[in-house]
């Protein structure tokens, strides 16, 4: 392709121009018409799409329903969670105009590229974050008093962690140290050395001690090789005292974690807790 030509797309704007070129060259170029499904929620994911021209819909199917997320334009990119994570697919994608072209990046392209140009795998992982952030946000009772530029300020505040199979985040009686979302990878929580539940990407931890300012009343362990981001009790807590109305929520979330409690409980074990404590 002609160099003037190529879309702009942030995540390769650290690569050279040749690398970029043959990036291009390496990859193929799909074509599609609106309504062309290119991922489907539930499969398996071994590459990720960076859209070169047009547009696609991101969109979950809750059983029947389907409830649209997104809209992404050229420059965007989609796909990564999975790959990054090797979970399955947890939404649709289709193209939404006419003539959408997609770059398909896959696995062992990414490699060689993350190896050779180690700003793009940062890159990702940064976006990654940040998508990941925001898809939290929006759908939590937890942020909803906040206004875009302030999640935006939020997500700054957030650090990374990666933790090995079985390191204990919070302990039981312990007060939490931080709110924590799981960006890849299982938490268990434990009560005492009974499983009560499993915790994967987008889930938050933590911030049921942190609001009632009690001991959690459970154990989160690493299940397996995990990666989180985790919002320090100090900061949590000076959020809480910019956004007073956070506190309003506290009972309703309290009512609404101890129903989850109630539906995991009727599957839990009978020697385990009558419900899932809060975290």
């Amino acid at each position: 392709p002609e160099p003037g030509a190529l879309p702009k797309i942030p995540l390769f704007s650290d690569l050279p121009e040749d690398a970029f070129i043959a990036l291009f060259e390496r990859c193929p170029l799909r074509r599609l018409e609106p309504t062309d499904v290119v991922i489907q929620q539930g499969s398996l994911g071994d590459s990720f799409f960076v859209i070169c021209a047009g547009s696609v819909k991101v969109f979950r199917n809750d059983g029947e329903v389907r409830r649209d997320i997104a809209t992404l334009n050229e420059g965007a990119f989609f796909g990564e969670m999975a790959l990054l994570s090797g979970a399955p697919r947890t939404a649709s994608v289709e193209a939404a105009s006419e003539d959408t072209q997609l770059l398909e990046i896959s696995a062992p392209v990414l490699t060689e590229l993350s190896h050779k140009y180690p700003p793009v795998a940062q890159a990702l992982k940064k976006f990654c974050r940040q998508r990941l952030l925001t898809n939290v946000m929006s759908s939590s009772a937890l942020f909803a008093p906040f206004s875009r530029t302030e999640r935006r300020q939020l997500i700054e505040r957030f650090r990374a962690r990666d933790v090995q199979k079985g390191d204990v985040l919070i302990k039981e009686g312990q007060r939490s140290d931080g709110m924590y979302v799981v960006l890849s990878g299982e938490i268990e929580v434990r009560l005492g050395l009974h499983p009560v539940a499993s915790l994967k990407e987008g889930d938050i931890f933590g911030e049921m001690s942190l609001l009632t300012k009690a001991p959690a009343t459970a154990t989160c362990a690493a299940a397996r090789r995990t990666s989180l981001l985790r919002l320090p009790r100090e900061d949590f807590d000076q959020i809480v005292l910019s956004h007073p109305q956070i506190l309003v929520l506290v009972s309703e979330l309290t009512d609404e974690r101890k129903k989850q409690n109630a539906a995991l409980a009727s599957h839990a074990p009978k020697s385990a807790a009558e419900a899932m404590p809060m975290v």
